[in-house]
């Protein structure tokens, strides 16, 4: 018996072979559909996806065979991995070749005597492995047929580039969201962090203004500027840390909502003082949303149509439909509008559409980012119609389950 020589740059074919990261790995259904064509091409009773290790042989797919590896020292892949790309190894009767006469896969179990192995070339034209047909006699194969098992052998590492590039995307995204949940932390406790001073500098400037009856007008007009300041810090602070809370709940857990009820339970979250005609619209009875989402998209639209509508009394109207396979909802208002330039950026962070709502009020920009980020969180999305002086109506929806509970 000759034993397989190790590849020329085995090292490195090996370093190679590692970074597939396919030894040992599930049985996939891409590859078990490969190994059956290649046994019905050549007709034979075998085929293995066959990966050779530094001292084994592994199969990553195999059909006849009930082993899952052997010694690479008695393969015939590992003569195999020899030949060039596009080349195939072929042995026609195991039994009277000198190499394999008395090998013990050729003697014993499976009792090989055909054999035909296409090598596996993967990065920098290292070879990783076969796919190879075996019989139990003698056999020769048509040029149709080896062809045919070349194109097989190419789909087969396809399948494992595939595979390589599918592992490196998900390594990419799983640093991304750990880089992404650091910033988010590193955010919250910078945003908690400054509450602190924004307070006392808040206290202070009061206890000037109180305490100081000699100071001038112009420093007085001066404090009055840096407490309005952090004023609006504090608050762009707070809406900040319920961003991050608000988004982190957005998947938990979904229950019925009795719709003749939530309109007074909703009105009631705004408060006594909205000043704001509000409507809801549905034939629905009930509805299965996550309610921490559903309450927080509709505080955040409402509340905004109230605070920035130019007319005597907001009016809103709130519309829950449903269809196939979600919810859908519409908050429509009775407002100036939203300015074209503005609608493409804002459910960006930050970005503020209005110098001051009706109170006075500089907004944060904070309040759209969540309801985009909450939405999506529910597998739904939102989108605008709007013109000016006619009004807005923001439509979103939430994906429904496939399943209802009773």
């Amino acid at each position: 018996m000759l034993e397989p020589k190790p590849f020329r740059e085995e090292d490195l074919r090996i370093q190679v072979l590692k970074e597939y990261d396919i030894l040992d790995s599930p049985s996939e259904e891409d590859f078990d559909q490969l190994t059956k064509l290649a046994s019905c091409i050549a007709d034979t009773p075998i085929s293995l996806v066959s990966i050779v290790d530094s001292d084994r042989q592994w199969f990553k797919s195999r059909v006849g065979l009930g082993l899952s590896q052997g010694p690479r020292a008695t393969s015939f892949c590992g003569h195999a991995i020899h030949v060039e790309a596009q080349d195939i190894f072929i042995v026609e009767d195991a039994t009277m070749d000198d190499r394999f006469k008395d090998n013990p896969l050729v003697t014993d179990d499976p009792n090989i005597v055909f054999y035909a192995g296409v090598p596996l070339y993967g990065k920098g034209d290292m070879p990783l492995g076969t796919l190879c047909v075996i019989d139990r006699k003698p056999k020769v194969l048509s040029d149709k047929q080896i062809n045919q098992l070349k194109t097989l052998a190419n789909q087969v590492m396809l399948l494992l580039e595939l595979r390589l590039e599918k592992k490196k995307v998900k390594a990419m995204n799983d640093k991304l969201r750990a880089a992404n949940e650091d910033l988010k932390n590193f955010a919250f406790v910078a945003a908690h962090d400054l509450k602190s001073p924004i307070h006392n500098i808040s206290t202070l400037i009061g206890f000037i203004q109180s305490e100081d009856d000699e100071i001038s007008d112009d420093l007085k007009y001066k404090l009055e500027l840096i407490q309005k300041s952090s004023n609006h810090m504090a608050v762009l602070i707070d809406r900040l840390l319920e961003h991050r809370v608000l988004v982190d709940q957005a998947n938990t857990k979904r229950e019925w909502v009795e719709l003749e009820k939530y309109d007074e339970y909703f009105i009631s979250l705004l408060g006594g003082n909205n000043d704001a005609e509000i409507h809801f619209k549905s034939d629905l009875d009930k509805i299965y949303v996550n309610t921490v989402a559903l309450d927080q998209v509709l505080l955040n639209l409402v509340t905004n149509s109230i605070k920035y509508c130019d007319k005597d009394k907001p009016r809103i109207t709130i519309r829950i439909l449903e269809k196939e396979n979600e919810y859908h909802f519409e908050v429509e208002d009775n407002g100036p509008g939203i300015h074209p330039d503005f609608q493409a950026k804002m459910f960006k962070l930050f970005e503020i559409g209005a110098t001051k709502d009706r109170f006075g009020n500089k907004g944060t920009g904070i309040g759209l980012s969540t309801v985009h980020k909450m939405v999506e969180g529910q597998e739904g999305e939102i989108r605008l119609k709007s013109s000016s002086n006619q009004g807005s109506t923001f439509h979103f929806t939430f994906r429904k389950l496939l399943e209802m509970p009773k």
